[in-house]
């Protein structure tokens, strides 16, 4: 019979599973920022530029955003060929399968 004896400290097991976890939800919110801007309205700019990553996700912060994002009209895709409102929708309708696997290899470390 052979007989193991294993100790470890679940600070560091926990330290190294929270430092993962915070780095696979900053990799999903760059993915979903970046995936977003194409579809953000633009004519100065501005907008697409207020676009940044938050402790609980991405926020336009604009004074026009939340105008923007629920508007019922059609936007210019003069610069941006793929402005719409609800530009995050539109993006995660198309990217959702790629936030999920950018956040599973930030978390995992192996592509999936």
């Amino acid at each position: 019979m052979v007989h193991f004896t294993m100790q470890f400290s679940t600070g560091s097991v926990m330290n190294a599973i929270t430092s993962r976890a915070k780095a696979a939800a900053q990799a999903m919110r760059q993915a979903v920022l970046d995936s977003s801007t194409p579809y953000v309205p633009y004519r100065t700019g501005a907008l697409a530029a207020s676009g940044s990553i938050t402790e609980e996700g991405v926020a336009w912060t604009a004074d026009h955003a939340q105008k923007c994002y629920y508007a019922k009209r059609p936007f210019s895709r003069e610069k941006h060929p793929l402005a719409q409102a609800g530009w995050f929708e539109a993006a995660k309708a198309v990217d959702l399968e790629l936030w999920r696997q950018t956040a599973a290899k930030a978390l995992t470390g192996k592509e999936f």
